[in-house]
């Protein structure tokens, strides 16, 4: 489902998380703020005025 929004799979984290007293893995799921804007999303986070 988040690759049909624009994420992209970054990685899985092997028996990261405990979870009913089993050990799963965890999926690390990422978008660039520019590929954020690009689906004409205004951008997100602060800017620094330097």
């Amino acid at each position: 489902m988040y690759e049909k929004v624009g994420f992209v799979h970054e990685g899985t984290k092997r028996q990261a998380l405990r979870w009913d007293e089993d050990w799963v893995d965890v999926d690390l799921m990422a978008m660039l703020d520019r590929d954020w804007s690009a689906r004409g999303r205004p951008s997100v986070g602060a800017t620094v005025d330097g």
